[in-house]
């Protein structure tokens, strides 16, 4: 990760500035939208090759930054972010004949959407938002969380310009610099923001959901392991201890009970 942050206008210095800002993105994805799916791509093709050189940068970051988990695993965890998100390939569109007629779905983007980021997969969560938000053609407000705003910063403007560089538009992810909670309520009320995608605890998904907007939030997470009669015991055993002991136990997915019976 470059430590130097570019010139592209993609970081607001106070939230005063928000509101211009997301003007202007809500304008630069109206052009973004027209724009093919080739023309697409070569977003994709260039952050490709930049982020097979960031890979391990970005986890040392983001465990020296939060002080959470362990770069390896990381390193493991953007891997699979990086490789296996989904973009453009679930943009299907389908079409359906019958006695009344026929009819065509077509999937389009949303606009500007709201997402918010944690501190325990800060890159992952905002590379794996931008795949599949940016391949659906929306731009992206990045509200992110203050244990991991100097990477996140450094990410979104790493981003902005590969995509200034491969289709010439500014202002597609956009963040604040000094993130906090009151801006990220402003910027979940805005209006021009069409959706809210939220990651992160109970509180703050509660307050997404109470935006009246649409929203897609994390669900409750900690599970617990349950080991019954039909279990293998010694592959379960295996696979708990793997699962509770990635990064550290800090994922809200990873097993943090057992239940054995």
């Amino acid at each position: 990760m470059a430590k130097k942050e570019n010139t592209i206008p993609t970081i607001i210095d106070t939230p005063e500035a928000l509101t211009a800002k997301i003007a202007a993105m809500k304008e630069a994805q109206k052009i973004f939208a027209t724009f093919t799916q080739e023309q697409v791509d070569k977003i994709f093709k260039a952050a490709a090759t930049a982020a097979d050189k960031a890979r391990i940068p970005l986890a040392k970051d983001a465990v020296e930054e939060t002080g959470m988990g362990r770069v390896a695993d990381k390193v493991l965890k953007l891997n699979l972010t990086l490789d296996k998100t989904p973009g453009v390939e679930d943009l299907v569109t389908e079409c359906e004949t019958g006695d009344n007629g026929m009819t065509l779905y077509e999937l389009s983007a949303y606009g500007v959407i709201g997402a918010i980021t944690p501190s325990t997969n800060p890159a992952e969560t905002l590379i794996c938002n931008s795949i599949g938000m940016l391949a659906a053609g929306n731009a992206i407000f990045f509200s992110v969380h203050p244990g991991a705003k100097n990477l996140s910063r450094e990410l979104v403007s790493e981003l902005n310009q590969v995509i200034a560089k491969s289709i010439g538009i500014e202002n597609l992810i956009v963040t604040l610099r000094e993130p906090s909670i009151e801006s990220a309520q402003e910027m979940m009320l805005h209006p021009d923001v069409s959706l809210l995608v939220v990651t992160g605890g109970p509180g703050v998904v509660k307050q997404a959901l109470q935006s009246g907007k649409k929203v897609i939030g994390a669900g409750a997470g900690n599970p617990p392991a349950f080991v019954d009669e039909t279990a293998d015991i010694k592959k379960a055993a295996q696979d708990i201890v793997l699962g509770a002991s990635l990064d550290n136990n800090i994922l809200c997915i990873a097993e943090k009970s057992v239940v054995a019976m």
